[in-house]
């Protein structure tokens, strides 16, 4: 249900990736389970058509930056201080934001560029896209939120390097908003970024890529940024491939050890709340686990420290509705 490394680059975001060697296979078996379920490249682009559409307009004002800071502003809550400059910089030569980033605090978003007054509509699938470079490896992440009470609708979160590189996530909004904000967060660390071509518009909804083809090993897992740019036809499929992959693992191994092993305890698969493709294959097994913290430890600094840690350490009586307790019971499957 978690399986989703990135194949470019070491896992960075945490234990639910995987590193480069391990979802290269995966995307191998995918691959060729596509090549069991479908007679042809034609029959599987066919199948994953059934949705597609072009993208809309552009709806952010001087994405380009070719008109300097008109539609954008540059937010600093001191004593986080930035400076953003529209120079001839850009990817092709042509201006671009280059925001320079001096001083920051432990809070990303008290340094953003920022471009408000945008509307969305409930249901629509929206694409964000942009370039962007810096001048050290950095992390940058990108929010669409309601401009006012915070709402978010969809975000992302990027590793940049020294080269130009495009950089994208799809969201669908749940209601109408007619005071949306874009935000660029750059309070992250120090130094230079170079931010060019920015889109904001209805997403394009694709299928089959013409350079994939499951026979030439050449289709891409989607990530989960992608999900809402793709069709709802192509989505099933790879949990499709999720689900299948797991119940042959859990069946292969639950014969090993009930009849190669001769086990005769019960036997179970591990906790039950890493997806639905999980959920359904560790169903097959005699029981599943559900297992959950009281008040699980929190890490305000630094992530997993083994000395800056706290815990709330409420009663709970307290707090029944989300008690230990009540959490196993509406886990039942």
């Amino acid at each position: 249900g978690r399986l989703r490394g990135k194949q470019t680059e070491p896992p960075k975001s945490g234990w639910t990736d995987i590193p480069p060697y391990y979802a290269e296979e995966l995307t191998r078996f995918y691959n060729q389970w596509l090549t069991e379920q479908y007679p042809s490249r034609k029959a599987l682009a066919k199948a994953w058509s059934v949705g597609m559409r072009d993208a809309g307009e552009q709806q952010l004002v001087n994405g380009s930056f070719a008109s300097g800071e008109q539609g954008w502003e540059l937010f600093q809550r001191p004593p986080a201080a930035a400076k953003v400059e529209f120079v001839n910089e850009g990817r092709d030569g042509k201006r671009c934001a280059k925001v320079t980033v001096a001083t920051v605090t432990d809070t990303r978003w008290h340094i953003m560029l920022t471009q408000s007054n945008l509307k969305l509509r409930k249901g629509i699938p929206y694409r964000v896209a942009f370039y962007a470079k810096a001048s050290s490896p950095r992390l940058l992440s990108v929010e669409v939120c309601h401009d006012g009470k915070w709402r978010g609708y969809g975000s992302g979160r990027f590793n940049l390097t020294a080269e130009w590189q495009q950089y994208e996530f799809t969201f669908t909004p749940h209601v109408d908003d007619d005071s949306v904000r874009l935000s660029f967060h750059l309070g992250e660390a120090v130094g230079v970024l170079w931010i060019d071509d920015v889109i904001l518009h209805e997403a394009p909804i694709y299928g089959l890529h013409d350079d994939e083809d499951p026979w030439r090993g050449t289709v891409r897992r989607l990530q989960p940024e992608q999900f809402g740019s793709h069709t709802l036809a192509r989505f099933r499929d790879e949990a499709r491939f999720y689900f299948d992959l797991e119940k042959r693992y859990y069946l292969n191994m639950y014969r090993f050890l009930r009849y190669e092993l001769g086990v005769r305890a019960l036997i179970e698969g591990t906790n039950h709340n890493y997806g639905l493709p999980s959920l359904w294959a560790q169903s097959l097994m005699d029981l599943m686990d559900c297992h959950a913290y009281w008040q699980h430890p929190r890490f305000p600094r630094r992530p997993w420290s083994r000395t800056d840690w706290f815990i709330n350490n409420t009663p709970m009586l307290d707090e029944p509705r989300e008690s230990t307790i009540a959490r196993l019971c509406r886990s039942a499957v």
